[in-house]
């Protein structure tokens, strides 16, 4: 039995509820994991009244011979007077306790002794707060142990005085999402049937990995021992309708999780990722990420070695190979490493997509290609604006790329009022582009005499005259450069001619005086696009014996890295 509430009257909304129900129903009711009928899996979504859920609870109780499971998903609220845990319907109002459902009316009827389930699993994910959009949820303290039920296990969100988590954007609440995750994608090295205990450990670290609210368990009478669905991450548990199945590989070298594979003649009846390894217009679906250079010949592959400037177009594909069934909630995002980095260093950096769903086993699925950086330089991967589509059977819609490279990605499909859904056998593809940005730039340090046109690496002149320094500054990679910054450290010989420092660039086409900073600390240029440019020119007056040499090493700062050059001036 599996009840929620996700719109409230007086409360805030949870629409992270509807997604838990149909969750939650996928896995019971899939083959490989429970294969509770749809009659045996029962969602009350919404009820109005106690009554409802009441009657219904005792309905399920009654024809429940072994095991027995209830969950509700919703704002938990705690009596003014008595304190005690209350489950709210739609219509509940926060200090008014009779307009909710006390807990103890539901554990009183799922202690009857006449119900005949030998086992009986209680599990609350149970919520309020006035910041519920901003992931706040909270409950009254100690609700496991206030919500026991003798020869059972209760499963609980929130710790003592802690506040559970409906984190905003994300498909589930937090605690729901990983108990999700952990009885569809199994635990490696567990039992062959996953246990309560063995499942609440497992949400327990995952959550705290997460730095997310710690759920609380209880049980009485070997509680713990009871268990709920087969672990598909040991191989020796998979059904004798699965069995039937072709299997794959068990280490994939760039898609995850290994899971079942199917075939066009064999789909899976329930909602699944890219699981067909024959699909006749792309093959083996479980890789479905591709990338290729923008060059007119080039192929779509696994991976793809970078050039600076390099325009690289890369191919999501995604598939709900069920026939019948819709994906729910479908949702892809991208993980974009801040740097390639060198090959002198490193192998290759992956970028990894990732496709959700409510409703599919596994509820993630993930591939990846390479980028091979043979340069000397790291190599920054940046989205060209505008570049971002999505194709489902035969429309598209264009996207704002961003949203693929957050935590909560972009929705699939192409219409809100199905909540972007994907039909049984409906397939597309995400397509958007990344730039190599890289910094290349030049920088040169020239003289000559006072009053003469040309530029020379070296010039020779008399004790006394006065020397133009010309220090030329070029972007020529595909970066910004920020805060550049220009410097020259000059003998004693050489005498700087106070204000004769000018910086001439795009802003300052005519020329704008500097004050006298250049030496030493140098000063700051401004920032310069790609293909932009500057000169800072000064004066000196070169003294000194024949013969000397007077070197002056001039160095241009930025924060992709240094150049230095010398120029020379012989007194003869």
């Amino acid at each position: 039995m599996l009840i929620g509430v996700h719109a409230y009257d007086f409360l805030d909304d949870l629409p992270a509820v509807r997604a838990n129900l149909e969750g939650l129903q996928s896995v019971f009711s899939n083959p490989t994991l429970w294969g509770l009928p749809d009659q045996h899996c029962v969602v009350v979504s919404q009820p109005r009244t106690a009554r409802e859920i009441l009657d219904r609870v005792r309905h399920a109780a009654a024809e429940a011979t072994d095991t027995l499971v209830v969950y509700y998903a919703g704002h938990g609220l705690a009596d003014p007077f008595t304190d005690e845990l209350c489950l709210t319907l739609p219509d509940s109002v926060p200090a008014r306790g009779y307009t909710s459902m006390r807990y103890e009316e539901l554990r009183r009827v799922i202690i009857d002794p006449a119900v005949p389930a030998e086992r009986k699993v209680v599990v609350l994910d149970c919520c309020y707060s006035g910041r519920a959009l901003l992931g706040g949820m909270s409950v009254s303290d100690s609700i496991a142990e206030g919500a026991t039920v003798q020869g059972s296990y209760v499963l609980t969100a929130s710790a003592e005085t802690r506040k559970a988590l409906a984190p905003p954007g994300e498909t589930f609440t937090a605690f729901t999402g990983e108990l999700i995750e952990t009885l569809s994608t199994g635990i490696p090295g567990g039992p062959r049937l996953l246990d309560m205990d063995s499942i609440y450990r497992t949400v327990h670290r995952s959550l705290s990995i997460k730095s997310r609210p710690l759920p609380q368990a209880r049980n009485r009478n070997t509680g713990g021992l009871i268990t709920l669905v087969r672990n598909v991450a040991v191989s020796s548990t998979v059904s004798a309708i699965e069995r039937s199945r072709i299997s794959g590989p068990a280490s994939p070298t760039s898609w995850w999780p290994s899971r079942q594979i199917y075939t066009t003649a064999a789909p899976p009846t329930h909602p699944r990722w890219n699981s067909i390894i024959d699909n006749p217009r792309y093959g083996d679906e479980r890789n479905f990420m591709r990338v290729r250079d923008v060059s007119p010949d080039a192929v779509f592959a696994d991976r793809v070695e970078l050039t600076g400037g390099g325009e690289y177009e890369i191919s999501v594909f995604y598939c709900n190979d069920s026939p019948m069934r819709a994906a729910n909630f479908t949702r892809l995002r991208v993980e974009v490493p801040a740097l390639i980095r060198s090959a002198a260093s490193h192998q290759g950096d992956i970028v990894r997509a990732s496709l959700r769903a409510s409703n599919t086993l596994p509820v993630e699925v993930s591939d990846c290609v390479t980028f091979m950086n043979n340069t000397p330089t790291d190599i920054a991967l940046r989205y060209k604006k505008g570049s971002a589509t999505i194709e489902c059977d035969g429309r598209s819609r264009q996207i704002e790329g961003i949203e693929l490279f957050t935590v909560e990605g972009v929705r699939l499909g192409t219409s809100p009022a199905d909540d972007y859904s994907i039909p049984g056998g409906g397939e597309g593809r995400v397509t958007f582009r990344l730039v190599a940005d890289y910094p290349r730039f030049m920088f040169q340090n020239q003289v000559r005499r006072e009053g003469t046109k040309e530029w020379f690496d070296s010039v020779r002149v008399t004790s006394g005259d006065r020397v133009e320094f010309a220090l030329a500054y070029a972007n020529y990679g595909s970066v910004e450069q920020r805060g550049v910054v220009m410097k020259a450290i000059w003998p004693p010989t050489l005498q700087f001619v106070p204000e004769s420092a000018e910086l001439v660039n795009g802003n300052n086409p005519t020329g704008k005086k500097l004050g006298n900073g250049i030496n030493g600390d140098g000063v700051n240029i401004g920032s310069y696009s790609p293909g932009s440019n500057a000169y800072l020119y000064f004066t000196a007056i070169a003294t000194g014996r024949i013969g000397e040499r007077l070197d002056l090493l001039a160095a241009v700062e930025t924060l992709n890295g240094n150049r230095r050059a010398t120029s020379t001036v012989t007194i003869g």
